[in-house]
This record gives structure tokens, sequence and C-alpha cells, in this order.
């Protein structure tokens, strides 16, 4: 019984420091702001040209890579209204993106060991 609640309170101390370690990069999300080369000309281009002809001709004329043109076109938020919420939303959900592939590959990892 006391191993049970050893292991509890180790587990409720990883989770505690990896979100210490992750509340510096939510700090830092607000401070994202488009870049003025890149971000304002793919915005200006999706909006002449479609999402559809705009990832045709990157991937022919530009980069090649369709994965980034596509994302890019949909979730770009200079092409929505509120561009300066969307960043931030944006910003927030890779961080929390990243934070959940981190916690699910550390509890694989220790289920793992812990069968052995």
């Amino acid at each position: 019984m006391k191993n049970l609640r050893i292991i509890s309170a180790q587990h409720f101390l990883w989770k505690v420091l990896l979100l210490l370690c992750i509340l510096p990069f939510f700090l830092l999300g607000f401070y994202t702001y488009p870049s003025v080369h890149d971000d304002y000309l793919s915005a200006n281009s999706i909006l002449k040209s479609g999402r559809l002809d705009y990832i045709v001709h990157n991937y022919y004329h530009w980069t090649g890579r369709y994965t980034e043109l596509v994302l890019k076109s949909v979730f770009s938020p200079l092409i929505y209204q509120d561009a300066f919420l969307l960043e931030k939303l944006l910003t927030t959900g890779v961080i929390l993106c990243v934070y959940l592939a981190f916690y699910i590959a550390c509890k694989i990892i220790i289920d793992k060991q812990q069968a052995f």
C-alpha cells in the first residue's frame, strides 16, 4: 500500500514538473507576431488566388512540400479577420500538442519499464 502511494506521489511530482517546464513556452506564446515577409506575403497570395491555386503554384514553383502548404493555407491566422487572437490560439494549440505528445511518450516508457 505504501509503495502505491509513493508511485502516485512520484507521478504527481513528474506531472507538476512537466507543467512547470512548459509554462515559459506558454508565456512566450503571447509574444508571437506574424513575420512581415513570410506570413503577410503568403496570406496575400492565398487571398488573391485562393487556397488551391496557392498550393499548386507553390508546390510546382517554390517549395514542393504540399503538407506544409495545405496547413499554412488553412491555419494561417492572417487570412481570417482576427489575426491577433488566432495567432495566440494557434501557438497555444501547438504547445499543448507538444506537451501532450511528450506526456504520452513518457507514460509509454514508464509503463514499459514497470512491466519488466
